[in-house]
């Protein structure tokens, strides 16, 4: 990371092998052969639901040839499948990123340096980024809010903005919004490169 230049190198390892790999010859399996590896039909088993218990990144290799499988498509009718046992399972939990998309996100949060500390009736974030991050998401322990609390984001040079109170308990939050969880707080907003401050009042 070089924060002066507000670049990194981040490299994205995979964590599920290439099951469809086996829908080329001469083996040819089917793809209903290989979609259980992935996530089985109630996402009880399988790789990529290991990793959405321990709430890792659901990071998957595969191969063109793996998908084409000769000219049969089995890879890709599997890689279908698998994406949509992923939605019936996860739902609203779930968000697809590109590479470009998770190393940007992953920089900006090794990249910043947040500090918190109390207010009169509130608290404060200060966050000192080296890297934008158009949906930067933190959570803080902190004390349940009251109905009216207010969370204010401010950048220099930026007008301030007011984020939205998100009531829903499960999803993803959306961008400039924030809601409270079993511990305390989330908020998602544009994560900017230099000092924003969220205001909880």
């Amino acid at each position: 990371l070089d924060r002066e230049r507000g670049e990194a190198v981040v490299s994205i390892i995979d964590y599920c092998h290439d099951y469809f790999w086996p829908t080329q010859r001469p083996t040819s399996v089917a793809a209903s052969e290989v979609v259980d590896h992935f996530i089985t039909v109630d996402g009880s088993a399988g790789r990529l639901a290991d990793l959405a218990q321990t709430e890792g990144w659901l990071i998957f290799v595969c191969h063109w040839q793996s998908l084409y499988s000769d000219g049969t498509r089995e890879g890709l009718a599997a890689l279908d499948e698998v994406a949509a046992r992923l939605a019936r399972v996860y739902g609203t939990r779930l968000n697809w990123l590109t590479l470009g998309e998770i190393a940007r996100y992953r920089a900006a949060s090794e990249g910043c340096e947040i500090a918190a500390r109390p207010t009169d009736g509130g608290f404060e974030i200060e966050l000192d980024a080296a890297v934008d991050c158009p949906d930067f998401t933190i959570a803080v322990d902190a004390p349940a809010p009251t109905r009216d609390v207010g969370v204010l984001l401010e950048s220099p040079e930026v007008t301030s903005r007011v984020l939205r109170r998100d009531g829903g308990a499960a999803g993803l939050l959306a961008i400039g919004s924030w809601r409270e969880t079993s511990a305390g707080m989330a908020f998602c907003f544009p994560l900017r490169r230099g000092k924003q401050v969220l205001k909880v009042r």
